[in-house]
């Protein structure tokens, strides 16, 4: 018996992590090829990370966790160290665990991240775990645009840039229905940039110091991977003007992904089955125990 605990990447490759019952053992499947999964049974704790090491370990007492809103049980929170820093804002630091604390004290980057359509975001990562962390959350078009000595001295900057209107969290919901980038790079840009100049000429000016020249990086050949099915599927042409109108695809939420796999951004999934294609939130099956074909 599996459970689907959750969705790492490593060298810009997406592995699904299950853990082994009843023995509770690690296993990272990459995901290609045909897919086929089904939950059923119980939903459990997660387990949680260990920040030093990046290594995942299975919850020590397989706690249920019913109803699905949480994935997480307390001492799993605990023991990962990373609970207090979700709420932070830089101005004090209410961590406790030496592994957290050790984890923020390090090189960390402020980012700006471009979402479909026109969503710019501001955030914050590691310098050991940038590209993860934006591969994480499904963005596929990013600035870097500070270097801080901490984790708090990038959330001062997050929180001052956000006060300009930039948010700080797109949603899931809007993430599935906006799932590829339709937009040509050189378009993304001129925004991006647009915005960045905006935000430094607001900024209060010791805040500047911290600001540097943006590094570009994109993901958009994840993008550019989907396109042509999704394309196929869900353009139409109107021939009554030169416009394709743009169709809402289909978002799965049953018990059961089956398929061919044709990509990821972020946790969510495309899948071919039956000449159709469909998106599912990986999220929704992390804790269950899943039986895999």
């Amino acid at each position: 018996m599996y459970q689907l605990i959750g969705l790492e990447w490593f060298d810009r490759t997406p592995y699904l992590v299950f853990n082994v019952l009843p023995e509770k053992s690690i296993k990272y499947k990459k995901l290609s090829g045909y897919l086929y999964i089904k939950r059923g049974g119980e939903q459990y704790c997660v387990g949680y990370h260990k920040l030093d090491t990046g290594v995942h370990i299975p919850c020590d007492n397989t706690t249920k966790m019913p109803g699905g809103k949480y994935k997480q049980c307390k001492k799993c929170e605990e023991k990962e160290g990373f609970y207090d820093c979700k709420i932070c804002n830089g101005e004090s630091c209410h961590a406790s665990n030496s592994i957290a604390l050790k984890y923020c004290n390090q090189e960390h980057l402020v980012y700006l991240a471009y979402f479909e359509p026109d969503i710019i975001k501001v955030g914050t990562a590691s310098e050991i775990r940038k590209e993860e962390r934006l591969l994480e959350q499904g963005a596929l078009y990013f600035y870097y645009i500070a270097n801080v000595n901490s984790g708090r001295a990038a959330r001062i900057i997050e929180r001052e840039i956000s006060k300009l209107g930039i948010t700080t969290r797109v949603s899931t919901k809007h993430k599935l229905c906006n799932f590829i980038i339709k937009q040509p790079k050189e378009l993304i840009e001129k925004k991006m940039e647009k915005e960045y100049l905006r935000i430094i000429s607001l900024l209060p000016k010791y805040r500047n110091n911290f600001l540097k020249k943006p590094i570009v990086n994109d993901f958009l050949y994840l993008s550019e991977q989907l396109r042509p099915d999704f394309e196929d599927e869900f353009y139409q042409l109107d021939f009554f003007s030169d416009h394709k109108t743009y169709k809402n695809y289909f978002i799965y939420k049953g018990d059961v992904i089956q398929g061919e796999y044709l990509g990821t951004i972020g946790s969510i999934i495309a899948l071919k089955n039956k000449n159709k294609t469909f998106i599912v939130d990986l999220k929704q099956f992390f804790g269950w125990e899943v039986f895999l074909d």
